[in-house]
């Protein structure tokens, strides 16, 4: 039995440590399923060339991070099977080891789902973000969760080619804005533009980092330049305009549901809020 309990306190420690070193790569502007891969990948030791992989390990604070499960992983591979020698090499009978094999993949499962639990990740999170905060000067944000990155919505990298409706118009005349879609940042050569204005002209080999829902983002990369182009971009402004309607009548819907603490009945209006035209100049070749 005491053999039993060793090998299940180190799976766990093992899987709670995996658990804490996706957190930390979280909690460096990973994405949550990148973080929980490359956590595992480390502590496990098999080993990935992937573009994903060279993000980390450019990274001072991930590489420490993932150093340390690398560390932590050769310990651990090396505990459990002594605990499986010691469990199972002096085994009686049949019956015994079947029973303690049982007890093994029971205790693992039941621990793999507590660190499943919502409750528990957001616990470890916060307890965990101090750690990372004094290995890096990076902001301690989940931004993969703060933008729903795991859901409707996401974040491309457009790249911009001669055919492409985007090229050779300023922001402000392709209007994404009204589509759902928002211009993080422009890449052109070595340079990185951030929140670009309303004036600047994307060229035939730059870079957007457009966020908006998936589905839309993909069809904007497909879009070609002309009155195809145009006309997409006239459905999708009508697609989005119906979108906000029916969320402006949910929402007032929900106001006029909600009971008001006072007794009285208070009408909230809803309003558009409008991007303002940009004054700011870019670079615009």
């Amino acid at each position: 039995m005491t053999q039993v309990i060793s090998l299940l306190l180190i799976a766990g420690v093992t899987l709670l440590i995996s658990r804490l070193g996706a957190i930390a790569l979280t909690a460096t502007g990973l994405p949550r399923p990148i973080a929980k891969f490359q956590a595992r990948s480390a502590l496990s030791g098999a080993g990935y060339t992937t573009n994903e992989s060279e993000s980390v390990v450019s990274h001072p604070a991930r590489r420490r991070i993932v150093m340390t499960l690398m560390t932590v992983g050769s310990l651990s591979t090396a505990g459990i099977i002594a605990s499986l020698i010691a469990t199972f090499g002096n085994v009686s009978g049949y019956g015994v080891g079947f029973r303690r094999g049982v007890m093994i993949v029971v205790g693992v499962i039941l621990m793999w789902l507590v660190l499943r639990t919502p409750t528990l990740d957001r616990f470890l999170s916060r307890a965990f973000a101090g750690v990372v905060k004094r290995m890096t000067d990076v902001d301690i944000r989940d931004y993969g969760n703060m933008l729903r990155l795991s859901g409707d919505y996401g974040i491309s990298e457009l790249l911009i080619e001669p055919s492409d409706w985007l090229a050779d118009k300023t922001l402000a005349e392709l209007d994404l804005s009204h589509e759902g879609l928002l211009v993080l940042g422009i890449v052109r050569g070595d340079h990185y533009y951030g929140a670009p204005k309303g004036t600047y002209i994307p060229r035939p080999g730059d870079t957007l980092l457009v966020y908006g829902p998936v589905e839309r983002l993909a069809e904007l990369d497909q879009r070609e330049a002309g009155e195809a182009g145009k006309a997409a971009h006239d459905a999708a402004v009508a697609g989005q305009q119906e979108i906000e309607k029916r969320e402006r009548v949910a929402q007032a819907t929900e106001t006029a549901a909600t009971p008001n603490l006072q007794g009285a009945t208070e009408t909230d209006d809803v309003d558009d809020v409008g991007a303002a035209d940009p004054t700011d100049q870019r670079p615009s070749s």
